[in-house]
């Protein structure tokens, strides 16, 4: 059973989480009407904190599972780490004291836990860590002007939605069009649609490759959130 104190400060830093996504879903917008570069540099600043919110929610949690099965120290006598374990091999997890108990206290939680890392497909585990290790100056977002000729977006009808420059239509499911005045951000294509008629999307240089920022920072909230709670019915 999760400690109310440790339940409390889990709430308290994923809440924090979520308005740090408004902070930075609106300093999108700002940035699709004014183009400040000042703008990306308070981004990547949120994004800094964001991670480092979602990753004490995590920290918390093994700290509070260890706290309950009363692990102090490991095999030479050290005292034992309590952060989330992460590996990006196989190997690198395996090795890690807290994942070792894990495995033979709980192996439930330790299959899930193994089960969450990145080098299982679970990159989103890995970007996390990646971002909240990395210098907090250097956490930089990049914007790029797309052609939506690039993407392929179709419905289960075969509908996309159309950049008319100062609107877009985005048809529905009941087979409805709704009109949108640009500015806006298309969900569907995870871009913003700008009153010149083209498209706008913001992203995160990670390692040798590129995150999409918003959908980067819903994902990984829920992953969050809903690994949380998966952790506590295991043990």
């Amino acid at each position: 059973m999760i400690d109310s104190d440790v339940q409390e400060n889990i709430n308290i830093k994923i809440e924090q989480a979520r308005e740090l996504q408004e902070k930075v879903y609106q300093l999108c917008l700002d940035y699709v009407h004014t183009q400040k570069p000042k703008n990306l540099k308070h981004m990547g600043g949120y994004l800094g904190t964001f991670v480092n919110n979602l990753r004490s929610a995590l920290n918390y949690t093994t700290a509070d599972y260890c706290q309950q099965r009363k692990f102090a120290i490991n095999k030479n006598d050290k005292k034992l780490s309590t952060d989330f374990p992460y590996g990006l091999t196989k190997d690198k997890f395996g090795k890690i004291p807290l994942a070792l108990f894990m495995s033979q206290s709980d192996p439930d939680l330790y299959a899930f836990i193994e089960g969450l890392q990145p080098y299982n497909e679970n990159q989103w585990l890995g970007d996390l860590m990646t971002l909240s290790n990395m210098d907090k100056h250097k956490i930089l977002v990049t914007v790029r002007n797309a052609d939506i000729s690039q993407f392929i977006f179709v419905d289960y009808k075969g509908r996309t939605p159309q950049h008319m420059g100062s609107h877009v239509l985005i048809p529905s499911s009941d087979d409805t069009v709704a009109m949108v005045q640009t500015p806006c951000y298309i969900e569907q294509l995870r871009m913003f649609a700008l009153p010149n008629g083209k498209w706008l999307n913001f992203f995160i240089p990670v390692d040798n490759y590129f995150k999409e920022f918003l959908p980067f920072m819903t994902h990984v909230s829920r992953r969050v959130e809903d690994s949380i709670k998966e952790f506590y019915k295991k043990f």
